[in-house]
Parts: structure tokens; C-alpha cells; sequence
């Protein structure tokens, strides 16, 4: 009875679940424990994507290994979850029905981080294939739509493959090999397996699309624009597969029939990849260059959009081009390229493509003249095109718009920036781009014009309206896997200034000080990460964190803390002067932030330098009228009052002067108060100087 209840929940899960078990129950055994899982964990404090591997014992124990080092570990199983720990790490996570635990992590009671832990395989080389593939769902090793997912191939395809910038598809061939090489395939028990079957892609499953291509793209291409079509269309990369021929074809099998000269029949290749394009249903032509699509004047490639075509409402068509051709589209289109548009599209001809073996292009064009004509497929593929020149058209006015914005509200005027903000996200939403990151950032913008127009008028409510907004669209970026992009780089920015400029009013509360910091080193490993840490983006971000370092300078008062701080802002200062930034507002806002993290030091002989320095930047981009440039004004002239060795009371007096001016011209009271109080200091100092 006892053997009894133990195994009958999992067999029960057994039948339901999705392996078809029925036919083939005397193979199935109850899992024993140890179990073992292998897989990966990131976390801010620890690093990303460590490898890790877990051993589960019975008695709620086991043993995790990671950077060469092994620890005892206690496991505890509740209301579904199940956690890791060994005191100072922890996971805590949902086993699926594949038996992967997915989940998050924490690191001495931080949460912030991810992992993913799949069970290892323990079967036999000599198990029946047939078998094999019983137990095995949809989608998984050995199932002919076996795809890899668009998370594999951004973050590990190209280095499995050993693959650079400009390798192309066919280039990769023999490593796709090599990779299968010593694997038995699991679809017909031969040595030799698909790159698909044996990639280690812990999100590898059933296709959802298939992707229409050359052999001649670059493999980088493909990777790029595959992201952008998930980002685009806010899906989760994770769980998008893409089935392409390259990856998903037992490559071993093609060599061999290669060797002995012999072919697929045309009839038969047409039937299977009928039957293939309508169980996926959704396929990607990729097309490059946008104005005369190297894809077209292949005949197979006109064989796979005319398959889908001919499938009508069993098959949805979306024509992709790489980023890079996005951009030469864009920069075309702002010259006035249109003609160039319909030049393009009058060059799509299925009728003139090639293919490297005449019998091929024979039978191919054969059928779609019997089937829809050449006319109608020609017609399709450049409706297509179409579509896709009108929505990047319509994306490159809403950046426009966005960056209109950001100069309205640059120069304060808030109310105009947040309308022409609001114009763009109108138009994402007839594009049906709500949760897009391009969505996120119009959203984001237009909080942060919100947040400076009301917090600099006095009303600091709006610092939490502000977070609660960005949180918001956090959760956004991580429910379509975009939290790894340069939007969400630029979002951890955003928020470590808002959290900042709470903490200049509301005092020391602690943790958010120390969320501000985190998410100032998280922005930083993200824009390492993405190669961005050296842009005008970049530097801002260092600027930013190096405040935050500042604030800790002032606080501990310690040598360390302050040679810290130091260094990000040289290290800022260094990108503006190598890239030529140092007229940009970011810079003269870092520049006027450097100022402020002496002036908090007491040593205002070294603000004075950086705050006359920022004065003439917002000078010189017209920001008289901004509250940068007030305060910036108020400071340099209170500095220059009160430094040791530069003290120069005549000139601290003209410039107070010249900001009391500037505030009675925007109405702002409150610094105009400040500085008439120092101004009749320094005039009782002047006087009291005078000879």
C-alpha cells in the first residue's frame, strides 16, 4: 500500500502530461533521487550567467557547485515551489513539466537576479529509438519542428559556432557538424545528429516561426534582426523558436546523400515542406538589401513566400530586414528617397530568379505559374515590402517626435515636449506597439518631463509618481524579455536620478540609498554588456553613479569613498572629451554634478572651477531659463564667495547679481531668495575689505 501512494501521483502526472505514455508504460520507472540539474544564474551582486550544477537528495539536501567551489545546500518543497539555499544564496523557483525549474535568486536577502536549472538525461545510448522519441514531447530533441529560440540565438548561437561579424550562414556549415557529430540522432538512431538536437538551448521547443533566408546572409544578420522582430513586436525571446533549415536539417544526413549523388524528388520536397510551413504557420522572409532584396531573385526563397501565400489564412507572412538596412532605409528616407521606395518594389520579379540548379528553378516556377501566376506572388511579396516600408516609416517619425520632445523639455518647456511626446505614442498605438521598447521609451520620457516640470516647482510628490511609473514600466520590459536592451539601460538612469534627487529632500533613508546605488552598478554592467558604456548615454549614467558615490563621500567623509567617487567622474569626463560631448547637456549637467560633490566637501576650490565651467556650457546651449542653470549660477557665485584660495568677493557679487536677474525673469522666488541673502554677505565682505 505504501509502494502503492508512492507512485501513483507520478504515474497520474505521467499519463496527463505531455509525453504520450500510454502505449509504453513498462518503460517508465520512478525517478530516483539523487536527481542532478545543470544550468545558469545571474544576479547583480554575483555575476551573470555562472554555470551551476545541483545535486537533490531525498531527505531535503544536496550539494550545488559553482565556480569550482561546492556547497551543502538545504531544499525545501511548498505550495508548489521549490527553493535552494546555502545560506547566503538562494533560488527559488517552479519546476514545469519538463521538469526545468525556472526562478529567481537572491543573494544575502538582495533579490534582483534569475535562474534556470534543467534535469540531466540519464538514458542509455542503446535505448530503442522509437522509444525514446515516445517519451519525448512536442518539440523536443528529435521532433522534425524542433527550433532553436531567439534567446539562444542572440546570446550563444554565434559564439557555439565559432562565428565573427562577417561569417555568413554557409561558412558555419562545417561546424554545425562537428558540433552533432558524436550524438546519435535521436529521429533515426545514426551517428550524426542536427545542431538543433544536440545546442545546448535550455528554451528550445516546437516552432512558432520559420525563417525564409539565404545561405549567403551573415549570421549576424540574422541574429539582429530576429531581436528586433521580437522586440518589435513585444514578444518574450524565450519562448519565440525560429525552425531554420541551417540548425533544424541533419546536416550529416545532406552530406551523405550529397556523397552518393542522390536527391530528394522534387514532389516529395514539396509535400514535406508544405506540411512544414503549415504546422508552424508563421513564416519571416528576410529580405536584404531593402532596395533590391537579394532574397527575391532566389528561386527557393520565392518557393517558401509562395508556399505561405498560396496557404492563405493557415500561414501569416512577415517580411523582416536587418537593422542595419533599417537605418540605410531611414537615412535614405529623410533625403527624400521615395522614389528609391518604388523602385524597389518594381524590381520584385519571381520570374528572374535563380537557383544553382536549373531543374530546381524549372519545377519551382513551373508550379506557381500553374498555381496563383507569377503576377500574384509578385504582388504579394511587394504588398509585404510595403507594409514594411510604411511602419518604419512611421517609427522614424515617432523618433523624430521623441527627440523633439527631449529638446522641448530640455529647455523647460515641459508642456510642449510632453504634447509631442504624447503625438508618438498615438502612433505606436496605431502600429500596435504598446509594450514595444521603442512604447517604453515615449512612456519613459514623458515621465521624466512630468517628473522635472512638477519636482523642480516644488511639488515632491512627484519623485514617487515618477518610480511607480518607471517600475511600471519595468515590468513591461521584462514580461517581452527586453530587459536586457538599451531601453532598460537607459531606465535604470532614469530611476537612479529620481531616487537621488528624493534622497537631496527627503534625508537618509537608507534603503533607498542603497537601491539608487544598485541600480546605478546594474545600468553600468548592462551598458558594459551592450557596448554602450562609451556613448553620450553611457557617460550620463557614470555621472549619475558617480553622484550617488558622492553622496557616500560626504556621508563617511573616508579616502576611499572619495577616490571612488572621483574615478567615475573622470572616467565620464574621459567618453565626453574622446567623443567629443563636451557641449552636449549631459556633459555640462555631469560637469555641474562634479561641482556639487566638492561643493558637499567643503572644498570649493575645486567646485568653483567645475561650476563656472557648467554656467558656460548652459550659457552656450541657451539653458539660461532652466533650473540647471539657476542653481549652476547661485553656486558659482556662492563658491567664488567662499573659497579659500579663489576667493574673489567682486566677481562672487557679479555673479549672484547676474542670477538674481535670471530668476526674476523665469519667476523662480526660492533661489532668488538665496541669492540675495549670500549677495548682502558678500557686499558686507567687500566692503569690509576695501581700502
Amino acid at each position: 500500500a505504501v509502494f502503492a501512494q508512492a507512485i501513483l501521483p507520478q504515474a497520474i502526472w505521467l499519463i496527463a502530461g505531455p509525453f504520450g505514455l500510454q502505449a509504453i508504460g513498462p518503460l517508465v520507472c520512478m525517478p530516483s533521487f539523487p536527481k542532478c540539474y545543470s544550468g545558469t544564474l545571474s544576479h547583480p551582486d554575483i555575476g551573470d550567467d555562472i554555470e551551476v550544477s545541483v545535486v537533490r537528495k531525498s531527505d531535503g539536501v544536496g550539494t550545488w557547485s559553482a565556480g569550482g567551489e561546492t556547497k551543502d545546500i538545504k531544499i525545501k518543497e511548498e505550495d508548489g515551489m521549490i527553493g535552494f539555499t546555502d545560506g547566503d544564496t538562494e533560488l527559488v523557483g517552479k519546476e514545469g513539466s519538463s521538469g526545468v525549474i525556472k526562478g529567481e535568486v537572491s543573494q544575502n536577502g538582495a533579490a534582483g537576479g534569475t535562474f534556470i536549472l534543467m534535469p540531466e538525461e540519464s538514458s542509455s545510448a542503446g535505448s530503442s529509438v522509437n522509444a525514446v522519441r515516445a517519451l519525448r514531447g512536442k518539440g523536443a530533441p528529435g521532433d522534425e519542428l524542433r527550433a532553436l529560440s531567439v534567446w539562444f540565438v542572440i546570446n550563444k548561437l554565434m559564439d557555439d559556432l565559432g562565428a565573427k561579424d562577417d561569417s555568413k550562414v554557409y561558412n558555419v556549415e562545417p561546424r554545425l557538424r562537428e558540433k552533432g557529430a558524436d550524438t546519435d540522432c535521436p529521429r533515426d538512431g545514426k551517428k550524426g545528429a542536427a545542431y538543433v538536437d544536440v545546442a545546448e538551448d535550455p528554451y528550445a521547443g516546437f516552432a512558432t516561426h520559420m525563417l525564409s533566408y539565404t545561405w549567403g546572409y551573415y549570421l549576424k544578420d540574422i541574429k539582429d534582426t530576429l531581436q528586433r522582430f521580437c522586440l518589435d513586436s513585444s514578444l518574450d525571446m524565450k519562448d519565440v523558436r525560429v525552425w531554420m533549415c541551417f540548425a533544424c536539417v541533419n546536416q550529416h544526413r545532406v552530406k551523405e546523400a550529397q556523397a552518393k549523388g542522390e536527391t530528394v524528388p522534387f514532389e516529395a520536397f514539396k509535400k514535406i515542406f508544405g506540411e512544414r510551413v503549415q504546422k508552424i504557420g508563421h513564416i519571416l522572409p528576410m529580405m536584404s538589401p531593402w532596395n533590391a532584396p537579394f532574397y527575391i531573385t532566389r528561386v527557393w526563397c520565392c518557393f517558401e513566400i509562395f508556399t505561405a501565400i498560396n496557404l492563405g489564412d493557415d500561414c501569416k507572412v512577415t517580411v523582416l530586414l536587418p537593422p542595419g538596412q533599417s537605418t540605410e532605409f531611414s537615412e535614405a528616407f529623410d533625403k527624400g528617397a521615395e522614389k528609391m521606395v518604388f523602385q524597389a518594389l518594381k524590381t520584385i520579379d519571381v520570374e528572374t530568379a535563380q537557383a544553382s540548379m536549373p531543374e530546381d528553378k524549372e519545377q519551382i516556377l513551373k508550379i506557381i505559374k500553374e498555381g496563383p501566376g507569377y503576377k500574384k506572388v509578385n504582388t504579394e511579396v511587394v504588398k509585404h515590402l510595403r507594409e514594411w516600408f510604411m511602419t518604419q516609416a512611421c517609427r522614424n517619425e515617432v523618433d523624430r517626435m521623441c527627440k523633439l520632445g527631449r529638446v522641448y523639455t530640455t529647455f523647460g518647456q515641459y508642456e510642449a515636449g510632453i504634447m509631442m511626446l504624447q503625438k508618438s505614442v498615438e502612433v505606436l498605438e496605431k502600429l500596435g506597439e504598446k509594450t514595444s521598447p521603442l512604447a517604453v521609451k515615449v512612456l519613459t520620457n514623458i515621465t521624466e518631463a512630468e517628473f522635472m516640470h512638477k519636482f523642480y516647482d516644488g511639488d515632491e510628490s512627484a519623485a514617487g509618481v515618477a518610480l511607480e511609473a518607471y517600475m511600471q514600466a519595468e515590468e513591461i520590459l521584462k514580461s517581452t524579455s527586453s530587459d536586457m536592451t538599451f531601453v532598460a539601460a537607459e531606465l535604470n538612469t532614469k530611476i537612479c536620478f529620481v531616487m537621488r534627487e528624493k534622497l537631496t529632500r527627503s534625508g537618509g533613508d537608507e534603503d533607498l540609498k542603497a537601491e539608487a546605488l544598485k541600480r546605478a552598478k546594474q545600468g553600468r554592467k548592462l551598458l558594459e554588456k551592450l557596448g554602450q558604456l562609451k556613448s553620450c548615454d553611457g557617460m550620463w549614467h557614470l555621472f549619475n553613479h558617480a553622484l550617488m558615490l558622492g553622496d557616500i563621500a560626504a556621508s563617511e567623509r573616508s579616502d576611499a569613498s572619495f577616490k571612488d567617487a572621483v574615478a567615475v567622474f573622470e572616467e565620464a569626463i574621459a567618453i565626453g572629451k574622446e567623443l567629443g560631448l563636451t557641449g552636449e547637456e549631459y556633459y555640462v549637467k555631469g560637469i555641474h554634478g562634479y561641482g556639487i560633490f566638492y561643493q558637499q566637501l567643503s572644498r570649493l576650490d575645486e567646485a568653483v572651477d567645475h561650476f563656472a565651467e557648467a554656467k558656460s556650457g548652459y550659457e552656450a546651449l541657451g539653458m539660461t531659463d532652466t533650473i540647471f542653470f539657476l542653481m549652476c549660477s547661485f553656486q558659482t557665485g556662492y563658491a567664488y564667495a567662499n573659497a579659500k584660495k579663489k576667493q574673489d568677493g567682486k566677481f562672487a557679487k557679479t555673479l549672484l547679481k547676474e542670477c538674481i536677474n535670471a530668476c526674476e525673469a523665469v519667476g523662480n522666488d526660492q533661489i532668488m531668495g538665496f541669492a540675495k541673502q549670500i549677495l548682502g554677505l558678500v557686499e558686507e565682505l567687500v566692503e569690509e575689505v576695501a581700502p
